[in-house]
């Protein structure tokens, strides 16, 4: 991962980059062109143009975090951390784990004691500010900032901290419940993934992409990732519609090039069946 802010010579060297690209681009889109694929390549650009492409979605972040507990208030906690940290790592643009760590933001949600003020700031070290609360140090944030700016950021992570104790005070019954139940379908989805419970659906379709992509002379990473393939999979699982997934394979040129794949695996297909 390229570390944040970018160096000038990175800046430079991206600057070089684009320079040269412009020249070349022409002859690249004579070759498109004429394979029938510049269409692919502006689908592409359209997706890296769109905002929402960088955006994080705070809710699929939150999905990795474990809870020590089943009550409400730690997913409650962690949903409001997530959203805190993203923000300050777009502003301070540096990477979400250079502002507060995956295992620190675990252990304060699920810390009963997270709103007492024992998280102190204890010291600075080299690039590191440092929490100190349970009895041990924990290192935090690691990028280089002057003091004041690290000094500005941990207070506004215990301002964070006082309007989360504030909003938990008067949290409604049906949010409680709602959150309680979200909780519950997220530990049910984790424990039963037919993914894992049987791979062989993943291998199958993994050939059937890796064949279309060699076919077409495509990197087969490029064509698809697990991602793609795994939520083009529990499309299938929860609908039995490869259609209704929200997966890249499902949609524009990467779909047309699967196109007997989709057919041969369409609801009601006599041959549906085939996905093991």
């Amino acid at each position: 991962m390229l570390e944040r802010p970018l160096s000038s010579e990175q800046i430079l060297y991206a600057a070089h980059d684009v320079t040269y690209l412009r020249d070349i681009f022409p002859i690249f889109r004579e070759k498109l062109e004429a394979n029938g694929r510049f269409a692919w390549v502006l689908e592409e650009s359209a997706t890296l143009q769109d905002r929402s492409f960088y955006e994080a979605d705070v809710e699929a972040l939150g999905h990795k975090f474990r809870f020590l507990s089943r009550k409400w208030q730690p997913p409650f906690i962690l949903k409001r951390l997530l959203a805190w940290r993203e923000a300050k790592a777009v502003a301070f643009n540096k990477p979400r784990g250079h502002i507060l760590d995956d295992a620190i933001l675990n252990s304060i949600c699920n810390d009963p004691h997270c709103f007492q003020p024992h998280y102190v700031l204890h010291s600075f070290k080299k690039n590191y500010y440092v929490l100190n609360f349970d009895g041990k140090d924990h290192y935090v944030a690691r990028f280089n900032a002057s003091f004041w700016e690290k000094n500005a950021l941990f207070e506004s992570f215990q301002r964070l901290l006082g309007q989360i104790e504030n909003q938990i005070k008067n949290v409604s019954d049906t949010e409680k419940a709602c959150i309680l139940k979200k909780l519950h379908d997220d530990r049910k989805r984790s424990q039963f993934s037919p993914l894992e419970e049987d791979p062989s659906k993943r291998i199958f379709l993994k050939n059937w992409v890796q064949k279309c992509a060699l076919e077409n002379e495509i990197d087969p990473a490029l064509f698809a990732s697990r991602t793609d393939m795994d939520l083009l999979l529990e499309g299938f699982l929860k609908y039995k519609n490869l259609r209704k997934s929200h997966s890249r394979l499902s949609k524009g040129w990467r779909r047309e090039l699967l196109k007997n794949f989709f057919e041969q695996h369409k609801p009601n297909s006599e041959t549906s069946s085939v996905i093991p």
